[in-house]
């Protein structure tokens, strides 16, 4: 649409950060009302890692934009007897697309939806759990979603999307150093591992100074 550009390499991450704030907004008002989801929306967005990722060229904000998607409509899907169905379908189907983008890291909702079915404070919410059959169907859906995209792409690239996309980028990057990223051996990883719970608070920096703000609100949620 916009051709071959810097702008239009940046613009969809621009364009799905602004679509995750908006998810935060209506999840936060539905959880505890209209200042919640402002305040969710406007923290994630004054966010540096999230600034800086809304307008870089890489995969990122997509696998973010897509794991908030899952995770609202899953607490929905856990939560909500009267519209399971459809907030089941949007739950899988966004964890689907997650997983094209990024790989399998946007499946952590699932545990998240898995706790939440037995979290005492949701019991007095819900009559009836998700049933076995349910959680079946939203796993096939999400597989689905998968191959429509994944298996075409193995048979177009002789097997290499599966070996370099999800072998090397993602299996490998989690235990050798690549592009720069990473320490060698593991006697790097633990020197430098100490550096991500220092920076995390800078590039989130937002989140903890809103937490004492937003706990005001959501604790007689809970």
């Amino acid at each position: 649409m916009f051709g071959e550009n810097e702008f239009a390499a940046r613009f969809p991450n621009a364009l799905l950060a602004a679509f995750t704030a908006l998810v935060l907004l209506l999840w936060g008002t539905r959880i505890g009302g209209s200042q919640t989801g402002w305040r969710a929306a406007l923290i994630f967005s004054l966010s540096l890692q999230v600034i800086i990722h809304a307008r870089a060229a890489v995969a990122d904000m997509a696998m973010v934009f897509f794991v908030a998607l899952s995770a609202w409509c899953g607490w929905e899907f856990v939560t909500n007897e009267r519209n399971r169905l459809r907030w089941g379908s949007l739950c899988w189907l966004a964890m689907g697309f997650g997983f094209l983008a990024k790989g399998p890291i946007a499946l952590l909702p699932i545990g998240m939806l898995a706790c939440a079915s037995f979290a005492s404070g949701l019991r007095t919410r819900v009559t009836r759990p998700p049933r076995p059959w349910e959680w079946l169907a939203g796993v096939v859906l999400m597989l689905i979603v998968v191959g429509i995209w994944g298996v075409p792409a193995m048979i177009r690239t002789n097997g290499e999307f599966a070996a370099v996309g999800l072998g090397k980028h993602v299996v490998s990057r989690s235990f050798v150093a690549m592009e720069g990223h990473g320490a060698m051996g593991i006697a790097g990883y633990l020197a430098t591992l100490p550096f991500y719970f220092v920076t995390i608070w800078i590039t989130l920096f937002p989140g903890r100074s809103g937490c004492r703000l937003t706990c005001d609100t959501c604790i007689p949620v809970h």
